[in-house]
């Protein structure tokens, strides 16, 4: 049975063409990926994912955040015939890659953000509606995580871990959150889901706290921090205040880990947002 993901929102950092009319294939990358029972083979690329189809179910396509531009796959039993995988991302590129066994495979990562894209086993597709605005959001949050930082704070730090909001932008109606990380431990940091939600500042005496959760329309969010290194974030969401009597909490988790961080966003911090001039 065929594993199928599908994404309608776009996410990470992508520097490739948009739609083109005409698709044409590259074979001069190679495109056999090779996967063992013992090992997750990942696969980075340079948007996000907007659909992943796997055309055998001896291997595991695992679930992740909607958004991502990183594929993991696992096989579940040795020796299986040789498939296919095809994935779509925002940038408009269909990528078919050959799924392999090898018990042993020579790396189990394979990153595309650091290769030209005229050598990627890739053609170009155009998306239903032709929708422009979602490249254009991958392009601006990439422009905003090579900005430098406007501030430190809010902030919080656990394990050698440090969190901060590091600004606060808007444009053509959405609001984009740039925070950095620092890793001072010797142990990586591999998030685990970002939980982002408006509370009251003051709980209410006889009344219940009311709590309204939020879903960015994009997440950039690193799948690990390594050891003494940096990493920026970004989160993109509809424009939206709140009031002096509410707080934003945003809330990162650590995979089997109890570094969690916690950032508390008053509302006079959304409407100093920087407008973006290109």
């Amino acid at each position: 049975m065929k594993q199928r993901i599908i994404f309608y929102t776009l996410f990470f950092f992508p520097v490739l063409s948009f739609f083109n009319g005409n698709a044409q294939s590259q074979p001069s990358f190679d495109s056999f990926i090779p996967v063992s029972e013992q090992a997750t083979t990942i696969l980075i690329f340079p948007a996000s994912i907007e659909d992943a189809d796997l055309g055998t179910a001896a291997v595991q396509m695992e679930p992740f955040l909607r958004g991502e531009n990183v594929l993991r796959l696992k096989a579940l039993q040795r020796d299986f015939q040789p498939s296919n995988l095809c994935v779509i991302t925002a940038d408009g590129r269909l990528y078919e890659f050959h799924i392999v066994y090898d018990d042993y495979p020579s790396t189990t990562k394979h990153d595309f953000t650091t290769t030209d894209p005229q050598t990627l086993p890739s053609a170009v597709v155009r998306f239903p509606g032709n929708e422009p605005p979602r490249t254009s959001i991958d392009q601006t949050a990439r422009m905003i995580a090579e900005l430098p930082a406007l501030y430190h704070r809010p902030r919080d730090k656990a394990g050698e871990v440090n969190l901060a909001l590091t600004g606060i932008y808007v444009q053509q109606g959405m609001l984009y959150f740039r925070f950095g990380m620092y890793n001072q431990s010797g142990i990586p940091y591999c998030p685990d889901g970002l939980r982002i939600f408006i509370r009251d500042r003051r709980k209410q005496k006889r009344s219940s706290e009311r709590i309204q959760e939020l879903s960015p329309h994009a997440l950039y969010m690193p799948t690990e921090v390594e050891a003494h290194q940096k990493s920026v974030w970004v989160a993109v969401f509809p424009l939206f205040t709140i009031t002096d009597s509410k707080i934003l909490h945003l809330q990162v988790g650590e995979k089997n880990g109890d570094r969690g961080l916690t950032l508390r966003i008053r509302g006079h911090k959304l409407l100093r947002s920087r407008p973006l001039v290109h």
